[in-house]
């Protein structure tokens, strides 16, 4: 009995450092993307961009990483993860020290092309191998500890870079975020197992036939587009929002971001955590977007700087909270047996979504000289994902 116990206790402890290590690499992952846009300011004046070509930025590498999404877990599931997300977290560091030195807008460009190659490798396996590693009762929680992990590091990044970056600049903190990503890297590679994560050898045809023939997964699709479009969006244009449209100082504009990220780590997790307590992840997807639909319209019309930081705590504490349950969905409501194409494909739409919205504000903001339009375009998406899910639900009664 002793001897049983000391090996579960073992086991646990080797489960939370492999998990740790997942959850170190993403988080510096995403402060390499965070830090992109929260220098943009900076980055537009050293290279001389228009708004659309920052957008550009943006856009051209999560068109590279949509496009990758459905590769990638399929390289999941026939190779196992641990291998695509160590060059997925290896290959983001490298080119993260690429735009460091980049001079041009199309050298800018050519880096953020790759890096969403990269960054493509990192995500659909790092959820296929977290929720391995964790009981299928948790599988929301699991997932949406991915997504707390990410906001939380960007949280630190806007509190603490740009006070830093008035000391050593902006370049040297993309150098910076690099070499702990490569670190971080080689931590991962030594301690993570993915021993347990399913294989699967059919073709990437044959798999990917099997989810497009399911209506629901384009409802689910659908909804996905909504999210991602609504949050990457904002977040990427958030910081130039407030030190354009507002006024404010690029360190006081990243403090709202970071109460924002801080805001959507916390909410995040706890959305996974109760999808999996009531077993109703439409419940939680369906409210969040109803939320996302007003606070969308208010950032875009409310005239006071104030009024506005209110409505964006209020908006990131719902932006991702359903980010576990909509990635569980077609596990959990559709018995899905190739987790890694199911989640490469929801997340390719979710990132069109993105791709779209991201270049679409820089677009309307160099033609109109506001982001008011884009944000209104984002309420209308929010609710169009709001009635998706409501005909997920009719599909699918039992998961309501």
């Amino acid at each position: 009995m002793a001897q049983a116990e000391a090996n579960g206790e073992s086991g646990r402890r080797t489960t939370s450092m492999r998990v740790g290590s997942l959850l170190l690499s993403r988080g510096l992952l995403a402060m390499t993307f965070g830090s992109i846009a929260l220098f943009l300011p900076l980055l537009r004046a050293d290279l001389d961009l228009t708004f659309s070509e920052a957008g550009a930025l943006s856009a051209g590498s999560t068109f590279v990483y949509a496009l990758m999404q459905i590769p990638a877990g399929y390289l999941s599931d026939r190779y196992g993860p641990r291998r695509v997300l160590v060059a997925g977290f290896g290959g983001t560091s490298v080119l993260m020290l690429a735009l460091a030195g980049a001079q041009t807008f199309e050298q800018a460009l050519a880096v953020q092309a790759v890096f969403g190659f990269f960054r493509a490798l990192a995500f659909a396996p790092g959820l296929v191998l977290i929720a391995a590693w964790l009981p299928p009762n948790r599988r929301s929680t699991a997932l949406g500890m991915t997504v707390a992990s990410n906001f939380g590091f960007q949280m630190v990044l806007n509190l603490t870079a740009p006070t830093i970056e008035q000391w050593i600049g902006w370049r040297a903190i993309f150098i910076a975020v690099a070499a702990s990503g490569l670190i971080a890297t080689v931590l991962f590679a030594s301690i993570a197992d993915d021993s347990r994560a399913t294989r699967s050898k059919a073709a990437i045809s044959a798999g990917l036939g099997e989810l497009v023939r399911i209506p629901t997964m384009w409802l689910i699709a659908g909804v996905q587009f909504a999210r991602l479009a609504i949050s990457m969006s904002i977040m990427f244009w958030m910081p130039t929002f407030l030190v354009e449209e507002h006024g404010l100082s690029l360190p006081a504009a990243g403090a709202i971001v970071a109460l924002g990220a801080g805001m959507t780590a916390l909410s995040n997790f706890g959305g996974g955590y109760l999808s999996d307590r009531i077993g109703r992840p439409l419940v939680i997807i369906g409210g969040s977007l109803a939320v996302l639909t007003v606070t969308s319209t208010l950032l875009a019309v409310v005239p006071s700087t104030a009024l506005v930081i209110v409505v964006f705590a209020v908006h990131a504490s719902f932006v991702q909270v359903y980010f576990g349950p909509i990635f569980a969905l077609p596990i959990q409501l559709l018995h899905v047996k190739a987790e890694g194409l199911a989640t490469g494909f929801g997340n390719f739409w979710a990132n069109v979504g993105a791709f779209t919205f991201a270049f679409a504000l820089g677009a309307v903001k160099d033609g109109t000289g506001s982001f008011t339009a884009g944000f209104v375009a984002l309420s209308v998406t929010a609710f169009v994902g709001l009635l998706l899910t409501i005909m997920i639900a009719k599909t699918a009664p039992r998961s309501t």
